[in-house]
């Protein structure tokens, strides 16, 4: 006769431990709000992927203008971004141009940039491409304007991107004062959530 087989529970394997999940900074604002109160909020489908970006072949903007896509891609956890950079600024969703140079003060970085939004008043769709600006000030080394320039385009990009407000951390890439040191776990956390919040402002038909 077979002996029986005997199950023995060991109480450290039986008991289940609930598991804490991690902490994740709050997102700041990112969309535009009307008078009326209406949000602004634009993000890419994927149906429209890659973003498409030129850059002046000036100062390195194109290598920082790749560099920029490939940070932002890596904080998509569902790959819901992709950007490709292109040769021609008529085929590109993003234009980036130097501006006419200017001196620096004293206590300004070595650069400064914008990027216009616009969006149809009566189609809600957003104007493209968007025109970015680049500008660099004399006075800096070499070192400061190429770190300066590599978190602006970054910074810029990220308008586009759909986070079109600054945050109110400078330890974020998109604080008025971008750093180049990247992004921070709070723009990851907020480029999550506009890409899990309904937008209210569509690609042009032909887009």
């Amino acid at each position: 006769m077979r002996p029986r087989a005997v199950l023995v529970l060991l109480p450290w394997l039986t008991a289940c431990e609930v598991a804490t999940p991690p902490e994740r900074p709050a997102p700041y604002e990112f969309a535009i709000r009307l008078d009326d109160g209406f949000p602004l909020i634009f993000r890419w489908p994927a149906a429209s992927l890659p973003v498409r970006v030129w850059a002046e072949p000036a100062l390195s903007l194109g290598e920082h203008a790749a560099d920029a896509l490939r940070l932002w891609e890596a904080a998509g956890l569902y790959a819901e971004m992709h950007g490709v950079i292109v040769d021609d600024a008529a085929e590109a969703d993003i234009v980036i141009r130097l501006g006419t140079p200017e001196p620096r003060l004293a206590g300004e970085r070595p650069c400064r940039s914008w990027t216009y939004i616009e969006v149809g008043a009566t189609d809600t769709a957003i104007r493209l491409p968007f025109p970015t600006t680049i500008v660099a000030r004399g006075g800096s080394s070499n070192q400061d304007l190429h770190d300066c320039l590599r978190a602006a385009v970054a910074h810029e990009i990220g308008h586009t991107l759909g986070l079109f407000l600054e945050s109110d951390d400078p330890a974020d890439l998109m604080h008025v004062r971008p750093s180049p040191d990247g992004l921070s776990a709070r723009d990851v956390a907020t480029l999550e959530a506009l890409y899990h919040t309904r937008p209210t402002v569509r690609l042009p038909e032909d887009r």
